[in-house]
């Protein structure tokens, strides 16, 4: 019995996908909670490689920062969660509705050939999403292209429980609406 536990255990795997559909140093908060989330994983031992993070990463260096390279998410400025730009996966114009949508159902050729879940049916995925939304849609950063549609992330969601890519999906959303 405890054999078959262990044994269980050991081919599950935890896979998290973490974008920030924000751009500009006026939502300096969305970024500090996505990177705080990235933050929360790692010091939870969660595998590095297991994490894709998508964020346009222009606030750490921003001008308007008085903490270079760094991002906090509390006033007290003890804990930098900013985790560096060889841990960012997509940034910039990368950053986009169908990048996202490559990343969670592992097709590279939408997702621009970059990295993408590799989850199995026995995996455990946690995608969070911050930043603004209205009636039907979430929020890329300006000027890369389309937003994230509710019918859209349905339908993707759906293609990744019929292709069998999680066991169990946890999907927080921080955004409006």
């Amino acid at each position: 019995m405890i054999s078959s536990l262990l044994f269980g255990l050991a081919s599950c795997a935890n896979w998290a996908v973490i974008f920030t559909g924000s751009a500009d140093f006026t939502n300096y908060r969305h970024s500090a909670d996505s990177f705080y989330q990235y933050y929360a994983l790692i010091e939870r031992n969660f595998p590095r490689d297991h994490i894709i993070l998508l964020n346009y990463d222009n606030i750490a260096r921003a001008y308007a920062n008085p903490f270079n390279n760094s991002i906090f998410r509390e006033l007290d400025h003890q804990i930098n969660v900013y985790p560096g730009l060889q841990y960012v996966d997509y940034r910039d114009k990368n950053v986009t509705a169908n990048a996202f949508y490559g990343v969670l159902t592992g097709n590279r050729t939408l997702s621009g050939g970059q990295r993408v879940l590799e989850s199995t049916s026995e995996d455990n995925v946690y995608v969070f999403y911050d930043n603004h939304g209205g009636a039907g849609f979430l929020a890329v950063p300006e000027r890369n292209g389309r937003y994230i549609y509710a019918d859209e992330l349905h339908e993707i969601l759906l293609k990744m429980k019929n292709d069998r890519m999680f066991k169990n999906l946890f999907f927080p959303i921080t955004a409006c609406f």
